[in-house]
């Protein structure tokens, strides 16, 4: 059906607000009554405004009700999943970074956890205090494994010397490593090791039919038709395992990110059984039928939050069949603005890929992947620096737009505040630059990873029509060097310039102060004076104070 005819018969069924006995109707033409001619004009404003907002609030109830009848069949109003494609979850990896300033809440976080005494092969081994004392001081490990923790009821799960203990729903084991970056920095990447109900209950949820719905935002109504319902309830199912992974890291070990409120960085590695994103061949053609069937496509993979219409493609030998998505790629969606990295190809693929290591280690598919994206364990850290000074730069714009309002009257404790504000930022950024330039300059002629930055096979299809050059592959390594140390080389400068800036604030407090004080010095001194003329004006001198020899008064007591 045609879309205009679509939302025609849509209208039909269910007219506009106002234009029937709903429950809504009455109020509706009640309240636009109000709101209309002479009455209008003696209402008071903020009694408009109200009855404006409820006004919305039930065209929001009509729209809902319109929404329900939308055909199955309407491309813009549902959401299409192919049968035969599904999707499983191979497991979740979260960093958390300690830099100089979270170093206490580390070696804190490894004694509360019982980490901190040596539980692996072989028994000599020093425990993880002293590994990570060694590390920091340059003479240590760049990693070593933490701790293995599995959960009291798992039982597909083994790994020696482990630590048991609950662990959140979904989570069969976690496997905790730490990775030096320099000496000022250590990283703790935890590895998430998902029950098979887990791994596959996104699938689940992703071919369930969704109905509309009608949320509450802000404190107004939002409807929801299938398509935006199926995109906020499948995300919102794939978030879940996020947030339990990253509340267990704050928990357990947090870090700088934990400190400030802000999500850690996190990578999830998918597998789907149809769709292959290094094979995919894309029909470029205009025909209504082939532009509503890539729309369903799109939709569809949207929905678990990846983009099949990415202008890029990150991939590397060493994953063959995988592809590394960057996060923040619709802004809208639930997904939101989260660090969310996500690693995802088609599980053949990646079999037939793998199908030689396999035959070595043995296991799954699943499990080595998951052994193969372990070994970029400095990949991961490096990728938090980056988004730890994204962050940092966002601090500091905070402390520059409300320096003058918290600081204005130069108040002391404000001004310790700030000063405590930015020496944590500086303290961290310097020692992080410092300790980054060691790391790459230690990997030289090593690579972080073999991932190169390519255009998209659709892209690369349209560039050959076009008669467009083809694009170079860009190493993912040089890319993130370089994007480091733009972010290192802005961050440094606009430390430079608040720390002058924090000088003048600190030297006009200081002015400020001094003036306050002698202000108070000289009213206690006047005050002094006041009370020293007074003793001596009425002090006894023998034959009566000084007062009633000049003046008489008060007059002498005779006995």
């Amino acid at each position: 059906m045609p879309i205009s005819d679509d939302i025609a018969h849509a209208f039909d069924l269910i007219p506009e607000a106002g234009e029937g006995v709903r429950w809504y109707d009455p109020p509706y033409r009640l309240i636009g009554w109000l709101l209309s001619g002479w009455r209008r004009k003696i209402i008071h404003r903020g009694a408009r405004t109200w009855l404006n907002d409820r006004l919305n609030d039930l065209l929001q109830f009509n729209e809902h009700d319109r929404h329900k009848v939308y055909g199955l069949d309407s491309t813009f109003h549902n959401l299409f999943v192919p049968p035969e494609e599904h999707v499983r979850v191979g497991g979740i990896w979260v960093v958390e970074l300690f830099p100089p300033t979270e170093l206490p809440s580390l070696e804190r976080a490894m004694k509360r956890n019982g980490w901190s005494k040596p539980r692996a092969v072989p028994p000599h081994e020093a425990d993880n205090l002293a590994t990570l004392e060694r590390s920091r001081s340059g003479a240590g490990r760049n990693w070593w494994r933490l701790a293995d923790v599995v959960d009291l009821d798992a039982t597909s799960f083994y790994a020696f010397h482990a630590h048991k203990m609950k662990l959140p729903a979904g989570f069969a084991a976690v496997e905790v490593r730490a990775v030096q970056i320099g000496q000022g920095l250590t990283a703790a990447l935890a590895h998430f090791v998902l029950t098979e109900d887990a791994a596959t209950a996104l699938d689940t949820v992703w071919h369930t039919r969704h109905e509309p719905m009608l949320v509450r935002q802000n404190g107004r109504f939002h409807p929801l038709d299938r398509h935006w319902a199926g995109l906020r309830q499948i995300q919102d199912a794939r978030r879940a395992l996020h947030t339990s992974a990253r509340d267990w890291m704050t928990r357990r070990l947090p870090g700088s990110f934990a400190a400030n409120g802000e999500p850690q960085v996190l990578l999830e590695l998918l597998f789907l059984d149809d769709f292959d994103p290094l094979n995919a061949v894309f029909d470029e053609s205009n025909e209504d039928e082939v532009r509503l069937a890539r729309v369903r496509q799109s939709d569809a993979y949207r929905a678990l939050g990846l983009d099949v219409d990415d202008f890029e493609m990150i991939k590397g030998k060493s994953l063959p069949g995988l592809v590394l998505s960057q996060p923040g790629r619709h802004r809208n969606d639930r997904l939101g603005e989260d660090p969310t990295w996500t690693l995802w190809g088609n599980m053949s693929t990646v079999s037939e890929g793998l199908a030689s290591s396999r035959a070595v280690m043995g296991g799954s598919t699943e499990r080595e992947a998951s052994r193969q994206v372990d070994r970029f364990h400095d990949l991961l850290p490096l990728l938090a620096v980056s988004e730890y000074l994204s962050n940092a730069d966002a601090r500091y714009a905070r402390l520059r737009d409300r320096a003058s309002s918290r600081h204005g009257k130069f108040k002391a404790r404000a001004l310790r505040e700030l000063r405590q504000s930015f020496l944590t930022l500086s303290l961290n950024i310097t020692s992080m630059r410092r300790d980054v330039a060691d790391f790459w300059r230690r990997r030289v002629p090593y690579v972080v990873s073999d991932f190169k930055i390519h255009e998209a096979p659709r892209y690369k299809v349209r560039s050959r029509s076009a008669g467009r050059r083809k694009r170079k592959p860009i190493l993912l390594d040089q890319a993130l060097k370089e994007r480091l140390d733009n972010q290192f080389d802005r961050l440094t400068e606009a430390d430079r310039d608040y720390r002058d800036i924090l000088s003048t604030v600190a030297s006009l407090g200081a002015s400020a102060d001094a003036f306050k004080i002698g202000r108070w010095a000289l009213v206690v001194a006047i005050a002094s004076l006041a009370v020293a003329g007074a003793t001596v004006i009425l002090a006894d001198v023998g034959c009566g104070s000084i007062l009633q020899e000049l003046f008489g008064w008060p007059p002498p007591t005779t006995h």
